[in-house]
């Protein structure tokens, strides 16, 4: 098997991220089943949601493979390489508990895990990028508004008691952004939204002529 990586949905092309999109229409209508048989997805829920780890067992079992849970007790890099030997693919959700944003959108752990995994790692979760949650945004928004391109997205600011990671929100733009969508970001004048321009910048990334505008409230 090829190692390919999913840790962020902006790492793939939007030719790539259309194909993934059109096999899981094929699924959900059931014009294709299996294709797993024998295969293993390896889990390591650092910080554990059980409906993540319940939906990722159903799906490989629907499809004739098996998840295994394995518990990160030693050093990252020991368990990505053991996974790597054990496993056909391995499934991370990994968060930063420094309480550090500059540390926190490195996502060290995730990537650190990748670079020492043989096989291929999929990022369910870390403090700057959902890839699955934003393929399933993508796919819920071609199945109810049919063609996407050029229509309006509005992601907008809620006020809540404590600050948030911003995987969601981000996965959820980039989703939009990805589709050729024109994506409207409402904040606060006080908030704004930050970028780099390598990986985490979509206007970068997507190559889809997508535009921004961002309106105070």
């Amino acid at each position: 098997m090829t190692k390919r990586d999913l840790l962020a949905l902006e790492d793939w092309s939007p030719a790539d991220v259309e194909t993934v999109l059109k096999l899981a229409r094929r699924i959900k209508q059931g014009e294709l089943s299996g294709g797993l048989e024998r295969r293993i997805l390896g889990l390591v829920l650092l910080r554990p949601e059980p409906h993540i780890r319940l939906s990722l067992e159903t799906a490989m079992s629907l499809h004739g493979g098996q998840a295994v849970e394995a518990e990160a007790e030693q050093h990252i890099v020991d368990t990505a390489r053991v996974l790597g030997r054990m496993t056909d693919a391995v499934a991370v959700r990994a968060f930063e508990t420094s309480g550090s944003w500059a540390a926190a959108r490195e996502d060290s752990l995730l990537n650190s895990f990748a670079r020492h995994c043989p096989k291929p790692v999929i990022n369910v979760g870390s403090a700057r990028r959902d890839p699955c949650q934003a393929l399933a945004d993508s796919l819920t928004l071609q199945e109810r508004l049919g063609r996407v391109e050029g229509k309006r997205f509005v992601l907008t600011w809620a006020w809540h008691p404590r600050a948030l990671p911003i995987t969601v929100p981000a996965s959820a733009a980039l989703a939009a952004a990805g589709l050729g969508m024109e994506l409207v970001i409402a904040r606060p004048e006080r908030l704004r939204a930050r970028s780099r321009r390598h990986r985490s910048d979509p206007q970068d990334s997507t190559g889809n002529g997508w535009r921004v505008r961002s309106y105070q409230r």
